[in-house]
């Protein structure tokens, strides 16, 4: 599977003894994403891109510290909320 093209470092955000991080992302359906975290709790999409419209992912699989990324067509300007203990 190839990799998503990130938009920039990830925001990250600590909440407790959890990690908030929010990714940028564009790619083909299919594409992953190495988060660089482990124990992942959730992982969504926002309703909306960076660009304001709509958000094309369909499905998020997470396995490790990577997500695959399915969507309806190729994914622009994404913005992934990862949560996780370690990250």
């Amino acid at each position: 599977m190839a990799a998503v093209t990130q938009a920039g470092q990830p925001q990250r955000h600590v909440i407790g003894d959890l990690v908030v991080r929010f990714f940028t992302v564009s790619g083909a359906s299919g594409s992953t994403l190495g988060t660089g975290m482990s124990n992942i709790l959730f992982a969504t999409n926002q309703q909306s891109t960076a660009a304001g419209t709509i958000s094309l992912i369909t499905a998020i699989a997470v396995s490790g510290g990577q997500l695959t990324l399915t969507s309806s067509a190729p994914m622009v300007s994404e913005v992934i909320m990862v949560i996780a203990r370690v990250g």
